[in-house]
């Protein structure tokens, strides 16, 4: 009994072992490229850092194949020789271009596959069985990597900025402003809380001088008034002071016609009027010339100043406030 069950222990092991040598030989085949599948050389320039054989090779996005096959390039030690493996009728054309782009945030990457056009011809094998070829774009890895630097430095200078612009003198300068702008803002508290009555101030002063506008509205039209009445009174009495002049004109040319006229009728009694009324005439002739000073006076006094003339001195009034 002990030895028959040995036996089958010993075939089950064998079995199983059988079994899986048999999967791991179906699951490698299965991994490599299949005999139908197409196979396109891809030449990357710089790092190819997390691809690896069996990353998958999208076409626009769509799986369409794997990895089969990477090494440093023999004719340039700056490029990664890529052999990729895609199903067959895949349209890769002469004008496609190949570039290695992220799975997401923490994926691995995989082989990006782009452009090409209806008119572009098909990419075949050599006649000498050497693989197409699929030109390579820089990737947005790449691209990314390349950056790196550049915002490493951007980063240093805002840090090198920032720390200028911390430095203690600059924080000294800062605070002063903020005590600076802090009194200021009490400042204008106090102004606004000072507005109310501001405001109620002037609005009292503005009807203050809207009363005293009306007055001296009033005064000046008062005032008016006066001066158009004594205008015009000024005005009649220089007419009646006219024609009394002009009357006293006309006497005194018919006074001196008179005298005249009795000057010959008298020339026979001048010798009597010599010995007797000398004298009279002499005094006539003296009271004739004040009277024509004191109209001379008059007549000055009159052109001078008709108002004054006739109003006399005017009358001080009292300044409106």
């Amino acid at each position: 009994m002990e030895t028959r069950a040995s036996y089958i222990a010993v075939g089950t092991f064998v079995l199983l072992v059988s079994v899986a040598l048999l999967t791991f030989v179906v699951w490698l085949s299965s991994s490599g490229p299949s005999q139908a599948d197409d196979l396109y050389v891809i030449r990357f320039t710089g790092s190819v850092t997390g691809l690896s054989v069996g990353s998958p090779v999208r076409y626009r996005g769509i799986p369409v194949g794997s990895v089969d096959d990477m090494s440093i390039d023999p004719t340039n030690l700056e490029r990664v020789r890529v052999v990729v493996a895609v199903r067959p009728g895949t349209p890769v054309v002469a004008d496609n271009v190949a570039s290695l782009e992220l799975q997401g945030i923490a994926g691995g990457v995989y082989v990006q596959i782009s452009g090409g056009t209806m008119d572009s011809p098909r990419l075949h094998p050599e006649p000498d069985g050497t693989l197409p070829e699929i030109p390579s774009t820089p990737s947005t890895i790449q691209a990314l990597v390349q950056s790196v630097p550049e915002v490493l430095e951007s980063a240093n200078a805002v840090l090198d900025r920032a720390n200028l612009l911390l430095s203690d003198g600059n924080l000294q300068t800062v605070g002063g402003i903020l005590a600076d702008a802090r009194q200021v803002t009490s400042a204008l508290a106090d102004v606004h809380d000072g507005l109310p009555a501001l405001a109620l101030r002037v609005n009292e002063m503005a009807q203050e001088l809207e009363a005293l506008s009306a007055e001296a509205r009033v005064d000046v039209a008062r005032i008016s008034d006066s001066a158009v009445a004594a205008l015009s009174t000024t005005e009649e009495q220089m007419r009646n002071v006219g024609e009394q002049l002009s009357q006293a004109s006309a006497s005194i040319g018919t006074v001196a016609a008179e005298l005249v006229q009795l000057t010959r009728a008298a020339r026979p009694g001048l010798v009597e009027f010599t010995q007797s009324g000398l004298y009279e005439f002499t005094l006539m002739i003296s009271e004739l010339r004040g009277l024509a000073t004191t109209l001379t006076r008059v007549t000055e006094q009159f052109e001078r100043d008709p108002a004054q003339f006739i109003l006399g001195e005017p009358v001080t009034g009292v300044n409106i406030q």
